[in-house]
């Protein structure tokens, strides 16, 4: 699986769609009165995209990695 990296992006009446926003919605009862866990995954999918992945250090190969 392929992702990119995305910046918190901004729609409608300035509905937040960073890992902020999408956990805080978790709480949220949904149209059908249930948890919407799907803002949860979304939420952990964009903590990923925002703060692990451009946090992490990346090596050409394992030798440098032991370097």
């Amino acid at each position: 699986m392929t992702s990119t990296i995305s910046a918190p992006t901004t729609t409608g009446a300035g509905k937040r769609e960073d890992y902020h926003a999408l956990n805080a919605e978790l709480n949220i009862f949904g149209p059908d009165s249930t948890i919407q866990f799907d803002k949860d995954r979304a939420a952990a999918r964009q903590f990923f995209l925002q703060k692990i992945i451009p946090a992490t250090k990346r090596f050409d190969s394992v030798l440098d990695r032991l370097d």
